[in-house]
């Protein structure tokens, strides 16, 4: 029975050594990429980013640009 078990541990460890285990930062990574939580905070917080600039834009000089042409066309005879 022992070299039943003996047998069974050994390939237990066999097994465990061969197979093939994700670290934490693949796992960390592959959970920023697929929790809707995330993403959207991430998302949220680019968007307050944007807050500032817009609020700063009122206090920027403005330029405008307008242009015209006409042609005239007189035919005396």
């Amino acid at each position: 029975m022992k070299i039943r078990q003996a047998l069974l541990a050994l390939t237990v460890i066999a097994a465990a050594s061969t197979a093939q285990g994700a670290d934490l930062l693949t796992v960390y990574q592959q959970a920023q990429q697929n929790d809707a939580t995330y993403l959207a905070a991430e998302q949220a917080y680019k968007a307050a980013e944007q807050n500032s600039p817009i609020a700063r834009s009122a206090l920027l000089p403005q330029v405008n640009l307008s242009a015209s042409t006409t042609n005239d066309h007189t035919e005396l005879k």
